[in-house]
């Protein structure tokens, strides 16, 4: 509220000193025939202005400048309900907190806007052109008795859209009579950035919206052909294509960053090379090209060019933040496992992996393969490409005293990582009952001393169930009923023989 005040006093002072620099003849003739300009005059405001009544007003002053001092003094009385009015809305849960008088002032337009002399002239003024062209025909001096009526327009009914080649996409209230020119001249008229300029297209909206109609207009007519509410103009125009084209960078390469492309038309092969290539301990088979094909990678994407540009390093520790979900692996590993499960179950993660590898544009480990489809992929303004640091570790998990992850060593088996890892819990199936996921494959082996541990690898120790007395009753129940069926059928085999 407090900015607004001040802006508009700002206003004022500068719109009197613009007075006093640009007085019309008729000015000048009121101070010839004695009349000083400080002489008040009453002006009434009606229709849809945020005030009604009426109000004092100097002799020079114009239309505008009389109705931005309206507003100050509204704003200045309302400040203290203002205040009030916000307090109760945050408590009603309204997070705008807008008074009623802030509300009426944006409803406000300054289009159409009808004055009506004491002699019963009537002009039909726009503010809002006034605002972008200085036509003071649209801004008059006010006189004794003079009534200024604002219309109401409903911007849901009465609008024009301006798009295409044009500074300013925007929405603008109608009035009959708006021409091309009108709304090329609310969009603040045309883009530089396009070239050969020289029609629009109209698109016009059936009465009951259910079809359209196109017409597309030379600008040479532009101030002849008259739009209708609802129109929505398209200035066409070839867009000027000279752009800040760029993929981000970062992770286990030697130059990361931004790096600065053509449209559609440079590899990935090429953004690597100009990256400085890659690190030793780069992870090729987690390193992923993000572009935000879905909602998830979208916000994957932001997040990783935000904390870039926030930070304006790539370090390490800021491309582990991206590391693989621990989900996904464990349903990739848990997929190629032999496990009693549900067909359902098994169908749930087919499919899960299926459309979380969907969003897994490249594989690295092909980039230099010529044959491959990824040795002439070609990037896109604004893709990321992250490539996380390779990680020398195997991973011990199940019924272990203390499961985790553990520095690989070459010339380690796998019973050198149990004894790390505590050995095993009493919970523990045996040690025969130990398995190795291959990191790469996620293929399941029984452990076996011959076996070589790999960087990414897994050790599960199989856990042995705890069973219950009712357990084990229940199932020499099932075998016992089993025996006697079989007996009984026996019996009979052997009384039909006889």
């Amino acid at each position: 509220m407090k900015v607004l005040i001040r802006f508009v006093s700002l206003y004022l002072f500068l719109f009197t000193i613009n007075n006093f620099a640009q007085e019309d003849n008729s000015d000048t003739q009121k101070k010839l025939m004695g009349v000083s300009p400080t002489t008040v005059i009453s002006v009434s405001v009606g229709g849809e202005f945020f005030i009604n009544g009426t109000f004092t007003a100097l002799i020079n002053e114009r239309l505008d400048h009389f109705l931005s001092r309206v507003l100050l003094s509204a704003l200045e009385s309302d400040k203290g309900s203002n205040k009030k009015d916000k307090d109760n809305s945050n408590s009603n849960g309204n997070s705008n907190g807008e008074s009623e008088m802030e509300k009426k002032i944006r409803m406000t337009h300054k289009r159409n806007i009808t004055l009506i002399r004491a002699t019963g002239e009537k002009l039909i003024l726009d503010l809002e052109k006034y605002y972008l062209t200085g036509d003071l025909f649209q801004n008059p001096y006010l006189k004794q008795d003079d009534v200024i009526i604002f219309p109401k327009i409903n911007l849901e009914t009465n609008y024009i859209v301006v798009d295409g080649a044009v500074n300013k996409r925007l929405r603008f209230p109608y009035i009959q009579g708006d021409k091309i020119s009108d709304a090329i001249l609310f969009a603040r008229g045309i883009d530089p950035a396009y070239k050969n300029v020289s029609y629009a297209e109209i698109v016009r909206i059936s009465y009951d919206g259910t079809s359209t109609t196109r017409d597309t207009v030379n600008l040479k007519y532009a101030d002849q052909y008259e739009l209708e509410s609802g129109d929505i103009v398209r200035i066409l125009g070839e867009e000027y294509q000279k752009r800040d084209y760029k993929v981000l960078v970062v992770g286990e390469v030697n130059k990361p960053g931004y790096i600065y492309i053509t449209k559609r038309n440079t590899t990935l092969r090429e953004v690597i090379q100009r990256a400085g290539g890659f690190k030793e301990n780069a992870w090729l088979e987690y390193a992923e090209l993000v572009r935000g094909t879905t909602p998830d990678q979208e916000v994957f994407r932001e997040s990783i060019i935000s904390a870039y540009d926030i930070e304006a390093t790539a370090e390490n520790t800021f491309v582990q933040s991206f590391r693989p979900s621990p989900e996904w692996e464990r349903w990739k590993m848990i997929r190629t496992a032999n496990l009693y499960e549900d067909q359902n179950d098994y169908f749930r993660l087919d499919a899960d992996l299926a459309l979380m590898a969907k969003n897994k544009l490249v594989d690295f480990d092909a980039l230099t393969e010529k044959n491959a489809v990824e040795y002439d992929f070609v990037v896109e303004d604004g893709d990321v490409i992250y490539v996380p640091v390779k990680m020398e570790l195997v991973y011990v998990m199940g019924q272990v005293a203390k499961p985790g992850q553990y520095a690989y060593e070459k010339s380690y088996k796998y019973r050198d990582y149990l004894y790390r890892a505590g050995w095993l819990s009493q919970a523990a199936d045996s040690d025969e009952e130990v398995y190795i996921l291959k990191g790469k494959s996620y293929n399941w082996i029984q452990a076996d001393d011959l076996i070589v541990i790999e960087p990414g690898d897994y050790i599960w120790v199989k856990k042995d169930p705890a069973r219950s007395f009712n357990f084990y009753l229940s199932r020499v129940s099932a075998v016992t009923g089993i025996i006697g069926s079989i007996a009984t059928i026996v019996l009979l085999v052997t009384q039909l023989v006889k």
